[in-house]
């Protein structure tokens, strides 16, 4: 063969070549990979990404953004196209492009927070374009963590000059933490509030109610996960001329006003007192407030009125209950969509009433849901799940000493069901507590007394949705003392926790432990998170959406008590314990939102002769 026809040959094969890898269509050459149809050299380019890959310190309130080379068509931008996943899922939240140089960057904003220690991905996709058409390069994929929680110093939320007590808390799902007190002035009583803002910190208090003419105290207060809340409180006139009795006023906060004026929701008769004792809120803003109205001390019943969110109004108020027996304080449960229970007890707390307020259809009617002649019914605790129906637990506590104190739950699912007892056990119950999750799933732990006088042991019963009450059985049993004190938590996958005081006999010594379940597993060997014996109460289980855990407790030092936390990473263990409150004399709550932050809140007293203080601390 001569050189020229080689020659062609060889280019003839080399086009063959070429041509398997690509087809020619209208002078453009179109690759065959399936991840665009873009040319490399006009698609756009990601140039850099915040939070960045792999970065483990991003702040839960961040932003994530994508810088591109060139321009990006902003209808190509949507939250389909940017997709952000973390511990719960997708995540929701609003798209924005924005020039950058001679480029542009892709803004997302998270709706709320993310969570602490929570891990996300981040998911361009392949739909992006230039406005010219040019398509990414296929999906660009990122992934971060962000930062652990950190506590704050304590500090003083008033001035610390008067007398302060009877502290409420609470927390929405958008790092804003409300507390309000009872504070002594110059005045008398007066009703403060401050907030907690997780970019900032804790923020001045302000006086919700005072006077010179009347004393405001008691307050009570209700938070959604949206950022609103209603607190309630209990208004007393000092002055006869101006008013006798008690009132009870309301104000309402929103993120764009603050809170607003007091305005009185009870009664309006001057010849009746009112008392308030509780408040609900659901996830529009709507609430419901309680109280107790009075003639005299023998003639009075409980009401209730509803804050209508949408109209910004106080519905008009209504008894709840038809009897003039007034018992035990209520107890009040709400959930989500408005559905609300107040409990009480009547008749020397030989019976427990309720009543249940349901959206569109109103308040149900006063029932009596369980009567024993011959015991006291104690401690009745409420949980209520995403459909409306709830549980009542409740101690049956025997008068005469023959028989052991019981423990009754009462359902209502069209209707109350009747009491039954979950217990078994042929010793008494001590204390309990109980924590449940909107599908219905409710756990109760308990302290039951020892059998033959061995040590108090903890037993548990757990109701799961369509299969009923599992069956009671003995937890956990020690042999160098009681178990006391318990205290539940539930996350949404049903995994649980519980924390408990373990005293020690004949040390006067105790410490806190703590037991983690996955769901449908069993309990793991209690843990002590209290490692120096000294004296210790109170403990207080908290769990984030991610299994992440918070446990409080109070331990004895000297005069006062230090308040002290132990946390518990999801599949990693407990972290030593921290002190992160003094001088407490007694810890007024707890509140957390679901990104795994919290707030404390305590009274404290740094000298016998100082007058009681209220603070607080932050996990941010």
């Amino acid at each position: 063969m001569t050189r020229a026809p080689r020659l062609l040959l060889m280019i003839l094969i080399f086009a063959g070549i070429v041509a398997g890898g690509c087809t020619k269509r209208k002078n453009r050459f179109i690759f065959s990979s399936e991840t665009s149809t873009t040319p490399g050299d006009l698609a756009p380019k990601l140039e850099s990404v915040f939070p960045e890959r792999s970065s483990s310190n991003a702040a839960p309130g961040t932003e994530i953004s994508a810088v591109f080379d060139r321009p990006v068509d902003p209808a190509s931008v949507t939250t389909t196209s940017v997709v952000v996943r973390g511990p719960q899922g997708k995540v929701d939240g609003s798209v924005e492009v924005v020039a950058a140089g001679a480029g542009s960057e892709i803004l997302f904003r998270p709706s709320t927070d993310l969570f602490v220690r929570g891990e996300y991905t981040v998911t361009l996709r392949q739909s992006i374009q230039t406005p010219q058409g040019n398509r990414l390069v296929g999906d660009q994929v990122w992934s971060f963590r962000t930062r652990d929680g950190l506590f704050d110093l304590e500090i003083g939320l008033d001035d610390g000059l008067f007398q302060e007590t009877f502290a409420k808390v609470g927390m929405d799902d958008q790092g804003i933490g409300h507390s309000v007190w009872t504070s002594r002035g110059a005045n008398g009583l007066a009703v403060q509030a401050a907030l907690m803002d997780v970019e900032t910190g804790w923020q001045p208090a302000r006086p919700l109610d005072n006077g010179p003419d009347f004393e405001a105290a008691s307050p009570h207060l209700a938070v959604n996960g949206a950022g609103d809340a209603i607190a309630i409180w209990t208004r007393r006139y000092s002055s006869p001329e101006s008013m006798t009795g008690f009132e009870v006023m309301a104000s309402h906060y929103d993120s764009e006003n603050g809170w607003s004026d007091p305005e009185r929701i009870d009664q309006d008769d001057e010849n009746k007192s009112a008392n308030g004792n509780g408040v609900t809120i659901d996830a529009a803003g709507n609430a419901i407030a309680v109280w107790a109205q009075l003639a005299d001390q023998s003639d009075g019943r409980l009401w209730a009125r509803r804050w209508n969110a949408e109209s910004e109004e106080w519905e008009d108020s209504e008894p709840i209950q038809s009897t003039n027996t007034l018992g035990g304080v209520p107890v009040m449960q709400g959930n989500a969509k408005g559905h609300t229970y107040v409990v009480w007890r009547q008749d020397r707390a030989t019976e427990v009433w309720a009543n249940r307020y349901a959206p569109g259809e109103g308040w149900s009617g006063d029932e009596e849901i369980s009567e024993a002649q011959d015991f006291v019914l104690e401690d009745p605790q409420i949980a209520v799940d995403s459909s409306g129906n709830a549980w009542v637990v409740m101690r049956q506590e025997e008068s005469r000493g023959d028989d052991p104190d019981r423990l009754l739950a009462n359902r209502w699912e069209d209707g109350w069901q009747g009491p039954v007892p979950i217990e078994s056990q042929e010793q008494s119950i001590v204390e309990f507590d109980l924590a449940s999750r909107g599908s219905g799933r409710v756990l109760v732990i308990w302290r039951q007394q020892g059998e033959n006088d061995e040590n108090d042991p903890l037993a548990g019963n757990e109701y799961l949705p369509g299969s009923g009450w599992q069956g009671d059985k003995i937890l956990f049993q020690d042999e160098l003392g009681h178990l006391a004190e318990p205290s539940v938590a539930l996350d949404p996958d049903g995994n649980a926790l519980v924390s408990f005081r373990r005293d020690v006999f004949g040390l006067e010594l105790s410490d806190i432990c703590v037991s983690r379940r996955p769901d449908g597993g069993e309990w793991d060997t209690p843990q002590a998170v209290e490692h120096t014996y000294e004296s210790t109460r109170e403990p207080l289980s908290v769990l984030d959406s991610q299994g992440n855990a918070l446990v409080f407790w109070l331990r004895r030092d000297g005069r006062s008590e230090l308040l002290q936390v132990a946390r518990g990473i999801a599949g990693a263990g407990w972290l030593p314990e921290e002190t992160v409150g003094t001088d407490v004399v007694g810890l007024q709550g707890v509140a957390k939102d679901r990104q795994g932050r919290a707030i404390a809140v305590w009274e404290a007293q740094d000298d016998i002769e100082a007058p009681l203080e209220v603070r607080g601390n932050a996990f941010r």
